[in-house]
């Protein structure tokens, strides 16, 4: 039959085998050292915790929108669809997750290390998607948030926010073992911070096309410096096609462009303009015009103050004058 566990309830499933038609999770359950065959579908409701631990649950299909924990070299088979809903948090760690279709609406994390992901179609990711480990499908249709420093196998549609690194700031490299196509409506995120990329700055390396379009957007992250022809490589791959429609780039204190954006046939670089350390008191520097055009003004000044000394002024210096002549002769 049917399990159908409530609200606060606890259920833990410890070393054994259990055979059911169908899970309905509205409190907190754990499975530890077994394995769990649902023929039917596994619903873990909001506010819920379900949680694998060195084991095997396979189901039908599958829905969270609670929280999903599977961990400890567990493994979780849905042999249709899988569903994150928009409450849902599902985690992966050294741990392996394998569904026919998925769809997230929520948060998913991938961790590092061993967490595996495996969705034999395609992946529509409307939530944040995180992937330290390593994710597989056969596309990764992202209209949201997809993030990391792990390995994708699949080709990947952006129209929503591609960035390396975790959910927040920081930076990572993320692999791409397929195509990249970036559509207008998504922006590809880089932060910079140095010039190590991985630990220093974002990069996405793509095995194979990346089709640019949409935005791209760079990040100065705090304790960057500047030095004039510095090159940072954001994006690597076998080709590139396509530009950019938009190029939301970090400016200086004087609300120049900092960076230049070089794309070639494999990379896309960004070459800094000019120094960004700002000079002592408020950061401008005057031009050679500038100082020359001071220099006439105080000029002048000093003429006009002599013009215009007062009369008694000039009497006293005559009669100095005079007296002076006088004494020599």
């Amino acid at each position: 039959g049917d399990i159908d566990h409530q609200f606060l309830a606890t259920l833990d499933v410890v070393a054994g085998n259990l055979n059911v038609g169908g899970i309905s999770n509205d409190g907190q359950m754990t499975i530890t050292d077994s394995t769990v065959t649902a023929s039917g579908h596994v619903s873990n409701d909001t506010s819920a915790t379900l949680t694998v631990d060195q084991s095997t649950l396979n189901a039908n299909s599958l829905s969270n929108d609670g929280d999903l924990e599977v961990k400890n070299s567990s493994n979780v088979q849905v042999t249709n669809q899988l569903v994150n809903d928009v409450n849902g948090k599902l985690d992966v760690t050294n741990s392996t997750v394998h569904s026919n279709t998925m769809t997230n609406d929520g948060q998913v994390r991938v961790h590092q290390p061993g967490g595996v992901l495996i969705v034999d179609g395609t992946l529509l990711n409307n939530g944040l998607l995180v992937v330290d480990g390593m994710a597989q499908a056969t596309m990764i249709d992202n209209s949201a948030q997809l993030r990391g420093g792990g390995i994708i196998t699949a080709d990947v549609l952006n129209s929503g926010l591609l960035a390396p690194g975790p959910d927040g700031s920081g930076t990572d490299i993320l692999t791409i073992e397929g195509r990249l196509t970036l559509s207008p409506a998504g922006t590809l995120e880089g932060e910079l911070g140095g010039m190590t990329p991985g630990t220093e700055h974002d990069q996405v390396i793509v095995e194979g096309l990346a089709t640019l379009g949409g935005a791209l957007q760079v990040i100065n992250l705090p304790g960057l410096v500047l030095n004039p022809g510095d090159a940072f490589t954001i994006l690597m791959a076998d080709q590139i096609n396509g530009s950019f429609a938009d190029l939301l780039l970090p400016l200086d204190g004087q609300g120049q462009q900092l960076f230049e954006v070089v794309i070639d046939s494999t990379t896309i670089r960004l070459v800094a303009l000019r120094d960004n350390r700002q000079p002592p008191g408020d950061g401008t520097i005057p031009e050679p015009a500038t100082v020359a055009l001071l220099g006439l003004c105080a000029a002048g000044l000093v003429r006009r103050r002599r013009r215009g000394e007062r009369p008694a002024t000039r009497a006293i210096k005559r009669a100095a004058t005079n007296v002076a002549a006088r004494f020599v002769w």
